[in-house]
């Protein structure tokens, strides 16, 4: 979440959305705040998540099972945000990256999304958007680790459950089958 908030420049002022709110997404919108991003708009399809999401920082949150996010979006930032960041990594966010950014903006695309994404390309040629993509940290761990000492971040936050490391194998399969309920497990050692 922090290397994709560097990746979209993000600093004070600046509007961002972030599509998804799950253990990326959530860490996104904490990085976002700490940067000073003055608008952080989240879409998610779970509740519980984008409570969690507004504890992190969030300014608004979108239910995409309720709402439509590009109508939603044009409601609070008129001319579209100024980074938008995938994180969801699901073919139906990453196509809306275009029409949610403003002209001149960014897309950050975090999430992974497999599979084939049919993109505007004329959209984003045509507003002259900027595309980047994150695989992994690139070196942010002490920046990280500072603010989390420092009290600015706090991972924990999110964490919704714990496993003991004999609970290996229902860890795995209550993260990938049960992923509406939990945002971030931890197997604590013994």
């Amino acid at each position: 979440g922090f290397h994709a908030a560097e990746q979209g420049e993000v600093q004070y002022g600046k509007k961002v959305v972030i599509l998804g709110a799950g253990c990326i997404g959530l860490m996104t919108v904490m990085a976002c705040k700490m940067m000073g991003a003055s608008e952080i708009i989240v879409s998610d399809l779970f509740e519980n998540r984008l409570e969690m999401a507004k504890k992190a920082g969030a300014t608004h949150v979108i239910n995409a099972s309720e709402i439509n996010t590009e109508e939603a979006v044009k409601k609070i930032c008129l001319a579209g945000a100024d980074i938008v960041f995938e994180t969801a990594g699901s073919v139906p966010t990453t196509k809306q990256t275009g029409c949610l950014v403003k002209p001149g903006g960014t897309i950050v695309l975090v999430g992974n999304t497999h599979g084939e994404v049919p993109y505007d390309f004329f959209e984003i040629m045509n507003k002259e958007i900027t595309v980047k993509c994150v695989f992994r940290y690139h070196n942010s761990y002490p920046k990280v680790i500072d603010a989390i000492s420092r009290g600015i971040a706090d991972p924990k936050s999110i964490v919704t459950d714990y496993y003991k490391f004999t609970e290996v194998d229902h860890a795995f399969h209550e993260s990938v089958y049960n992923k509406k309920n939990i945002v971030k497990a931890v197997i604590e050692m013994d």
